[in-house]
């Protein structure tokens, strides 16, 4: 009598290794979307940030309260805000 098996135990391996390797794969695509959503969000707070700052500044300068020395000075510091962080 002849007993049939149907895949070896390399084959079952081999299946598992796939497995393994397309879940390896989803979760290294996951890691790097959660990623990429996370340093969008801070760009676009960063550039909120400076906005704000931007009309504060430019209000301040249009009522005389900073000269315009002064004016140029602090916008270039808050234009390069981003970077410094």
């Amino acid at each position: 009598m002849r007993h049939h098996h149907y895949g070896s135990g390399a084959m079952m391996s081999f299946n598992w290794l796939w497995i393994v390797l397309i879940i390896l794969i989803i979760a290294i695509a996951i890691g790097a979307l959660v990623l990429l959503l996370k340093i969008t969000r801070e760009n676009r707070q960063i550039a909120s940030e400076r906005m704000h700052a931007l009309e504060i500044l430019n209000e301040r300068y249009a009522k005389g309260e900073i000269s315009e020395e002064e004016y140029h000075k602090k916008r270039k510091t808050i234009e390069q805000y981003d970077y410094l962080k």
